[in-house]
């Protein structure tokens, strides 16, 4: 087996062995562990990556009773979270730029990869973060080396491989307020000296936290539950096989949002709820809302050692179907009865890529890359036309003339194939200093059929289609770096990339022959520089980085309510900007001590001046002309301000048992939630802070655990969302997990 080869596979057998991220504590000597990352598609020290990533251990989210993708916000400032009606319109946002667009055809800024799996559509990587190795949160745009719809970063999943070591086995229990039960199971172990397997499961569910004051029910709730297997074969001395298998379901009487301003229809019954910012409470009837879905995958990892070579081929097939029906209006009234929609995409995914060895002065990264995925979505929605209404009876059912029902039913196909060569290259002319270039290029197609067989009088809209259309893009994405190695602890950087989000399908129900005639959206390009500090102090036992940026996004592609249709469009926003500083610390000033968090400090806006104006924005209000300078407005969901801090202290009781406390605190500047700058839709700062205190024994086998979630009790909502025509104009609240505080146990077992 070449040397190369060989150092590879002892790098990631000893990422394997880690236990925790941020400030790993080595029991005789305070110090922080270094961090391997394979953020470079190689692995190193992320220390000496010239690339701003952030590291989180699966030890690390299992100590905060992480739940999803959402939880990463915890413990990155410069991650946050959008939560839309459901998870398909909900994103994960870097440096405060995501994409919140329930379309098919509109693909998201933010690129998820999970075992260097790419998973193209928004709302199927929002998965329970089960045994993971780690997470790496690369910021900034990626497109080098992780191709399209990386254009404002990649959120990186590591999961554990199968364990040849001899048998693992490991479980846990959480039992928290509102009938929340999770139970995690894992077992690995060695099959013969050359083969191993692994597999996790995770069964949880609770009751959502927004109730009904009509009938008493609980919505949101949700029932979760999935597994993932690996076998991995290690053929020869240089060739290694690693066969994944997973599968997901989740059910959910989602989505019911509290009405934060009500409707303007003065025929909608009064229900008694105090409307409001921090409104949790719902008046639906008992409507029959629900979301279901299914994620399956699987993807073969072949690495096989070419002399001191290392190739690399990962191969993936992956469906993913989604279908749900939500109250459109949120209130009482049901003027819309139905709004039942499904969503199936199926992708497959190739990449080969050939990893140099590391040469005195060289070393680089080639690769091919193709994908094809297929997206079908119906919509079947259902109601009166409320001009027709005239009266609504107290249990919401409406009275109208015969003829006033309404149907908006439609179904779309987007195909979309994409081909992409990549290579990058570090050059070391001088002791300490390393330059980095890479390009990619990239062609992509995208074929569009849609067919809505009725006239809609939901939004005046006729019979359309059936209708096809073919789209085709390339791109060329390029980066490049200089690193300086003052010493072995003190680095700089300057790094200078592009990103690339493809062509834009609006490929919605609404879909109008004049929006279709105008399609496709340009794609979403970013350009960014950054300048980076990194350094070690005290003897390993202190990490100070520190990055500066500023990022330019081209034709940002954002999904904005019109007022004047009364639905959900998506445009091209225009050019908008995200700059700002990171600081990011770890510290173990003992051995019982660890501290790690960070701080955002963020200036995102758009730069243009002809944006919509928000319901009953005047002239004084800066309405000039039924537009407004949104130069002078806040961007969505960007906080200026963001920070987090995690620390711990674990204090011995024995040789074998011990106890520790443990403290997890954030805090963020206000937020605006409406592009046209409504002033209803801003959330005011806030801070949420979580404790554990737990205890260990038996040389950690057993770990047993109080939390309690939103200890102060600080309430929030983590989205404003509009309500359309159907609902009068009413504007309604998202309501987070920990709204309110809650308390849980938890009880691990290690085997």
């Amino acid at each position: 087996m070449g040397s190369a080869f060989k150092t590879r596979f002892a790098s990631l057998a000893g990422i394997s062995g880690m236990l925790a991220a941020g400030p790993l504590v080595s029991a005789a000597e305070p110090a922080i562990e270094e961090m391997v990352v394979t953020a470079q598609k190689r692995t190193e020290n992320v220390q000496d990556v010239p690339l701003a990533v952030s590291v989180v251990s699966g030890a690390e989210l299992e100590r905060i009773s992480a739940l999803g993708i959402a939880d990463l916000s915890e413990v990155i400032p410069s991650v946050t979270f959008n939560t839309g009606r459901e998870l398909r319109d909900s994103s994960i946002r870097i440096r405060g730029i995501g994409t919140d667009v329930f379309a098919g055809g509109i693909e998201p800024s933010v690129s998820t990869v999970i075992d260097g799996v790419v998973l193209a559509q928004q709302g199927s990587f929002f998965n329970d973060l089960g045994d993971l190795q780690r997470v790496e949160v690369l910021r900034g745009p990626q497109g080098t080396l992780f191709g399209k719809n990386s254009s404002a970063g990649v959120i990186a999943f590591i999961t554990k491989n199968p364990n040849f070591e001899g048998l693992e086995a490991g479980s846990s229990v959480l039992v928290a307020r509102d009938s929340e039960y999770r139970v995690n199971g894992v077992i690995s172990a060695p099959l013969s000296p050359s083969t191993a397997f692994r597999l996790a499961a995770f069964y949880r569910q609770n009751d959502g936290v927004v109730k009904d004051a009509l009938t008493g029910s609980t919505y949101n709730d949700v029932e979760a539950y999935g597994f993932r297997g690996k076998l991995q074969w290690r053929a020869t001395d240089s060739v290694d096989l690693l066969l994944s298998v997973d599968g997901q379901r989740f059910d959910s009487n989602c989505c019911a949002l509290p009405i934060r301003v009500a409707s303007t229809n003065p025929m909608v019954p009064s229900t008694g709820i105090a409307v409001g910012p921090l409104n949790h409470v719902v008046a639906l009837g008992g409507s029959n809302v629900f979301a279901k879905q299914e994620n399956y995958g699987a993807s073969l990892t072949a690495n096989a050692g070419v002399g001191e070579y290392s190739l690399t081929y990962i191969g993936s097939v992956r469906e993913w179907t989604a279908e749900g029906d939500f109250d459109v209006d949120n209130t009482p009234a049901h003027i819309v009865t139905s709004n039942f929609n499904t969503n199936d995409a199926k992708q497959m995914s190739h990449e080969l890529r050939m990893v140099s060895p590391v040469f005195d002065r060289t070393d680089f990264v080639l690769g091919l890359f193709y994908f094809d995925a297929d997206v079908h979505q119906t919509l079947d929605r259902r109601g009166t036309r409320i001009n027709l209404i005239t009266a609504i009876n107290p249990d919401g059912t409406v009275q109208a003339p015969p003829g006033s029902e309404l149907v908006l039913v439609a179904n779309s196909t987007i195909k979309t194939q994409n081909v992409s060569a990549y290579g990058q290259g570090n050059f070391r002319p001088a002791d300490r200093l390393t330059l980095t270039a890479g390009a990619r290029f990239i062609a992509e197609k995208q074929d569009l059929d849609l067919f809505r067989p009725l006239p809609s009088p939901f939004y005046g809209l006729g019979a359309f289609g059936p209708v096809s259309a073919e789209y085709s893009d390339d791109a060329a994405i390029v980066k490049g770096a200089a690193r300086f190695d003052w010493t072995d602890d003190f680095g700089t950087y300057l790094s200078y990339s592009t990103g690339y989000k493809s062509e834009g399908v609006f490929n919605a129900a609404t879909l109008s022959p004049v929006i279709f005639a105008a399609q496709p959206l340009a794609a979403e390009t970013s350009q960014l520089w950054e300048l980076g500090l990194r350094s070690q102090w005290l003897g390993n036992r202190l990490t100070l980085n520190l990055t500066g940026f500023l990022t330019k996004f081209e034709n940002y592609q954002q999904q904005a309510f019109d007022p004047a249709l009364g639905i959900i469009v998506v445009t091209n926003a225009g050019d908008v900007h995200t700059n700002g500083i990171e600081l990011e610390l770890a510290y173990a000033p003992t051995e019982r001590l660890s501290i790690s968090g960070g701080v955002t400090y963020l200036d995102a806006g758009y730069d243009f001046d002809a944006g919509p104006c928000y319901a009953g924005q005047t002239a004084a209000l800066g309405c000039i002309g039924g537009r407004q300078d949104l130069r002078k407005g806040s961007f969505v969901n960007a906080p200026d301000l963001r920070c987090t801090v995690l620390a711990r202290y674990t204090q011995p009781l024995s040789a074998s048992s011990g106890i520790y406390g443990q403290a997890n605190f954030r805090w963020q500047d206000e937020v605006q939630f409406a592009y046209d700058q409504d002033p209803r839709f801003i959330q005011p700062a806030y801070a949420i802070t979580d404790f554990k205190l737990g205890a260990t024994f038996a040389g950690g086998r057993y770990d047993v655990s109080l939390i309690v979630k939103n200890a102060f009790d600080e309430q929030y909502v983590s989205n404003v969302i509009a309500q359309g025509a159907a609902g009068g104009g009413a504007i309604a609240n998202v309501i987070p997990r920990d709204f309110r505080r809650y308390f849980g146990a938890e009880l691990l077992v290690r085997l």
